[in-house]
């Protein structure tokens, strides 16, 4: 990336370099000149510090609150910097002001107030370094011109020129060593930025590569899914297989097959593809989110309908009501109902397959008063998650990747629930239960095991007419 094309943006790195550090560095100048106004009160005579504290509090001042001020207003970067570097030239000819008044009154300052005004003006205030030359070399050359003019001490003079230049020479020099290193900072950023969005495109690209060639696949494996199906029927037709006759196995003819046998390999077979169904469809789901292409079709729901699903769809679990009243209403959500029954069957089919568990429970727990959310707990004796998974359960899901190496299975059923609740405005939460033991603890606190929990907020409650505002 050459300096040329990069030209816009390096202005607005600049730019936001210098608003970066103007707080701080102009809250300090400020302070230095009230504090320096304060002095010349206190030491200088009443003339004198007339002329010189009005000059510091109702020029310079005014010049610096301006400059804070258009830091937060969203100005252009030319209109910005001729007010950021109109205050500091107004800064360093107050300041040779202030040595001119003092010496044409017989008041004996220093000039080292100058080379304070240049190291603000060539290292803190980051200033282009032409632009800082100018307005420094400027106010230099003024204030020996004044000198000058005023018939100073010769001698005197050319130190006090030979001090000032050398001090803006070497300012020149550190000026361009920091803008360089800027410049190449910047450089640097430009270079990560750039192969970052690289990378970002490059994986949505094998991601929308991948999400398609899923869709595809699941095409011919849900024809040999009907195969099976097919097959299945065709073998319990079958009448059973008589017992092998000596003649045929002297005569080396195979033996046939039992029914059972074949059945088993049917049924078998068909588990696989099933497995590999969910999967693809999980997979595809996880793409999908990642494309941005789902959105939540809103709609209107009861909690009730969908627990009756689930109770069909996973016999094993035992559900339960937590402090539940039989003749409590049923709780209606507004979201997407689909999107929703997905987030659980995942968790549920998650720990019916992977946890190796023998008890498995869904607990509702309702809001016990308003602005409570309601709470769907997934619990199972098994193994259950790993700690490091448990901590990142809500990573994105390239930073979770890491944890499913030694697990069972790929983990797509629980980061795409993962990222189905986000999407929802929902949230997943999980924990370990410890074991323990007593005459009223459940089966799953005597083994321990692992809770997952859908937290649905409450303002994702239909309240008869906020549906309507959110479709509309």
């Amino acid at each position: 990336m050459n300096d040329t094309a990069a030209v816009p943006d390096w202005r607005e790195y600049r730019l936001a370099q210098i608003k970066r550090r103007l707080n701080l560095v102009y809250a300090a100048v400020l302070m230095f000149f009230i504090i320096y106004s304060i002095l010349d009160y206190l030491l200088f005579p009443a003339r004198v510090a007339a002329v010189t504290v009005s000059l510091r509090l109702l020029v310079v001042t005014p010049c610096m609150l301006l400059v804070l001020w258009a830091h937060h207003r969203d100005w252009p970067y030319n209109r910005f910097l001729t007010v950021y570097a109109g205050s500091y030239l107004a800064a360093g000819l107050s300041v040779v002001a202030v040595i001119t008044i003092s010496h044409l009154n017989a008041v004996p300052v220093p000039y080292d107030g100058l080379f304070l005004a240049l190291a603000f003006g060539y290292y803190l205030i980051a200033l282009p370094v032409l632009l800082a030359s100018l307005i420094s070399f400027g106010y230099t050359l003024v204030y020996l011109a004044l000198a000058w003019a005023y018939d100073f001490a010769h001698i005197s003079w050319l130190l006090e020129a030979y001090f000032l230049l050398s001090a803006n020479i070497l300012g020149v020099i550190g000026a361009i060593l920091l803008e360089r290193s800027e410049r190449q900072n910047f450089r640097q950023l430009c270079y990560i930025e750039s192969a970052r969005k690289r990378a970002v495109q490059d994986n949505r690209s094998k991601t929308r590569f991948l999400a398609s060639a899923s869709h595809d696949l699941r095409q011919p494996l849900g024809a040999i899914q009907l195969l099976l199906s097919g097959l299945g029927d065709q073998v319990r037709a079958l009448p059973e297989a008589r017992p092998v006759q000596q003649s045929s196995r002297a005569q080396g003819e195979p033996p046939s097959p039992n029914v059972e046998e074949l059945l088993m390999i049917v049924q078998h077979l068909k588990l696989s593809s099933d497995l590999l169904q969910r999967q693809l469809r999980s997979f595809l789901d996880l793409s999908s989110l990642e494309l941005g292409v789902i959105s939540p079709a809103l709609q209107r729901f009861g909690l009730n309908d969908v627990l009756r699903g689930l109770e069909a769809e996973f016999p094993t679990f035992l559900f339960s009501v937590e402090d539940g009243d039989v003749d409590r209403p049923d709780i209606v959500l507004a979201s997407d109902r689909s999107l929703f029954e997905r987030i659980c069957s995942n968790l549920m089919d998650n720990a019916v397959k992977h946890a190796r568990a023998t008890r498995h429970e869904l607990t509702v727990r309702l809001p016990k008063q308003a602005g409570d959310s309601l709470v769907l707990a997934i619990c199972d004796n098994g193994t259950g998650l790993s700690k490091e998974l448990i901590a990142h359960i809500n990573d994105p899901p390239e930073d979770r990747s890491e944890f499913f190496a030694n697990a069972k299975g790929t983990g797509l059923g629980l980061v795409t629930a993962t990222e189905l609740a986000r999407l929802l405005g929902m949230q997943i939460r999980a924990s370990r239960i410890m074991a323990s033991s007593g005459p009223e603890t459940s089966g799953i606190e005597r083994r321990g095991g692992t809770q997952l929990i859908i937290e649905v907020p409450s303002d994702l409650f239909d309240d008869g007419c906020e549906l309507e505002k959110q479709i509309a």
